[in-house]
């Protein structure tokens, strides 16, 4: 049957969907000029997947789908640059997982595929991630698998053949176990706008998530990491010169996560960041994205900002402590950290004084 435009599904006898990305019913997307991936991760020697159609083995979720973005979690991404201080070797599966429980941390979204890279490599980091996942189960953690989907930097001269590199990247990560049976309980798809995000095109995110669900099955855990629509003015109304299809995200994915970082929006660090800002700015985040969606009931966990710069300062203790109890009051299920390397030791406190009711 036909599932999507660009990209055509068929359901055999039993439990296999085969996607193929290459289906000559819609001509493909033009890309845009290559460039570089993000930061740190333009050294990574990860492996890249071959673009071909896929097979896919339909899994029930590992935890029921209101539970696994509930309570408090946290980003992380690591580095395969060994002069980095986020190389992947100086995160201790066990100090992480350690560090974790002391804080009541319940899941983990941890960056593990960019574009058509799965960064896994065999060998010892392989080994690393392994410990990792087998850790994090065992302690009742969850693991979170965040995918960044990018016009391929170097071999996808359309963006038809880097939706296919980025979807065989899902495909391996939903299916992948260690050999003690560790896998992850989702994905976590960051479904931004802008040069590195298929040029800002948004038919081609839309395609990309439509294929997500295709990939990964009806039931798999998807979480929809979305811009922030009260602060970027980002809509849902087609025709708009800011249109961003949120109501497409939203129908396949089973979270949505908007970034509610609200040290990002005024270039001075004199900005007076009072309790009722934070507390309004929480607040809009979480309905602004429930009214660009269809369903205003889908659930909604806000990724937080956990990090400051220079220019617009950094979160205070009271800005966290706020942002957290605002986040419950106002009906997010949970609250994602953003990030791992840039929580100190007073932001983890905050973390861990701050229990969600109902647990």
């Amino acid at each position: 049957m036909k599932f999507l435009a660009g990209v055509t599904a068929l359901v055999l006898t039993g439990t296999f969907t085969y996607v193929n990305a290459w289906a000559k019913s819609n001509p493909p997307l033009q890309a845009g000029s290559p460039g570089a991936l993000q930061g740190i991760q333009s050294h990574a020697p990860a492996v890249q997947l071959p673009q071909k159609p896929v097979a896919v083995s339909t899994h029930p979720p590992l935890v029921h789908l209101s539970q696994f973005v509930r309570d408090k979690g946290v980003f992380l991404f690591y580095s395969f640059n060994p002069s980095s201080p986020i190389y992947w070797n100086n995160f201790s599966p066990r100090s992480v997982i350690n560090q974790a429980q002391a804080a009541g941390i319940k899941y983990l979204e941890v960056r593990m595929g960019y574009s058509n890279w799965v960064q896994i490599t065999p060998g010892a980091q392989e080994t690393w991630l392994n410990q990792l996942l087998d850790l994090a189960r065992s302690h009742g953690i969850r693991v979170i698998g965040w995918v960044v989907p990018y016009t391929n930097n170097s071999s996808a001269g359309t963006i038809q053949a880097s939706l296919n590199g980025d979807w065989q990247v899902m495909n391996y990560l939903a299916h992948y176990k260690t050999p003690n049976g560790g896998r992850l309980s989702g994905l976590a798809m960051d479904l931004e706008l802008g040069p590195l995000y298929f040029g800002g095109n948004t038919q081609a995110l839309g395609q990309y998530v439509q294929g997500a669900r295709a990939v990964v099955g009806p039931s798999y855990p998807l979480v929809g990491i979305v811009p922030d629509p009260m602060c970027t003015s980002l809509t849902s109304q087609k025709g708009s010169a800011h249109y961003y299809p949120y109501n497409q995200v939203a129908h396949y994915s089973n979270v949505l996560q908007p970034m509610a970082y609200w040290h990002e929006y005024y270039a001075s660090s004199q900005f007076d960041y009072t309790e009722s800002y934070v507390q309004n700015f929480i607040k809009e985040s979480i309905t602004s994205t429930q009214e660009q969606d269809e369903n205003p009931s889908k659930p909604i966990n806000l990724a937080l900002q956990f990090y400051g710069n220079s220019l617009v300062g950094y979160p205070s203790e009271a800005d966290l402590h706020t942002s957290l109890q605002s986040a419950q009051n106002f009906g997010a299920v949970g609250i994602s950290a953003f990030q791992w390397h840039t929580l100190t030791a007073q932001y983890w406190n905050v973390l861990s004084q701050y229990s969600w009711r109902g647990n």
